[in-house]
């Protein structure tokens, strides 16, 4: 919820990803003189998350294409290499860091959004934490997409843990880069928050024809 308490608020956002977007299109289509800061840790902009598993399989020749960068205005300031450190909420302010200098500093606002996103779930077996990144991988970001795709060049055989849209669309992509590829799922069929059970089935027979 978003609460505006004068007439030209300052609202700052933390997290530059499709929730923090559009919370600030929203914010400013309820009042244009909202002033909004918005602070990403990373060095880019915005990402398309959906072009992840194309670029792995080489469709998309760069990573780097799949980042974009959103326009600024008077009213509307972006802050990479940002990271929010410290949230006083009796004061109404945040404490960030800069990455580049270390410089830390404090900034008030009128309304706060959180929006830092999701993180991939690391299955709480033995040794996934343990060998993540040397083994085991989790894709989520571009920087990610790019490190699978060079140890699947290096690979022969892989397997993908989770059957929904992201783990079947991975899949594809490391099989046509000639990997042997297996899937595991705790449910039958495929994608059960995402079609009915029969329509699961004919995919989960189209994935085996292609090889999976």
């Amino acid at each position: 919820m978003i609460i505006l308490s004068k007439e030209a608020p300052h609202i700052v956002i933390i997290g530059l990803g499709t929730g923090g977007l559009y919370s600030s299109r929203a914010a400013q289509r309820f009042n244009r003189r909202t002033q909004i800061d918005i602070y990403e840790k990373r060095d880019y902009h915005m990402f398309s998350p959906c072009g992840i598993p194309y670029a792995i399989e080489g469709k998309v020749k760069d990573f780097d294409d799949l980042k974009h960068a959103v326009p600024t205005t008077r009213t509307l300031q972006i802050h990479l290499k940002h990271e929010a450190m410290i949230v006083d909420p009796e004061a109404k302010r945040v404490k960030v860091k800069n990455l580049e200098t270390g410089e830390e500093s404090w900034v008030e606002y009128d309304s706060l959004i959180l929006a830092t996103g999701s993180k991939p779930k690391i299955l709480p077996v033995p040794g996934a934490n343990e060998f993540l990144g040397k083994g085991i991988y989790s894709v989520s970001t571009p920087e990610d997409g790019e490190l699978v795709r060079d140890i699947a060049l290096k690979s022969k055989a892989c397997a993908v843990i989770g059957g929904g849209a992201i783990g079947m669309e991975i899949a594809l992509a490391l099989k046509h880069l000639g990997l042997d590829v297996h899937i595991t799922k705790r449910s039958e069929p495929a994608l059960p928050r995402n079609v009915d059970p029969d329509m699961g089935t004919i995919l989960v027979d189209h994935i085996k024809e292609k090889g999976l």
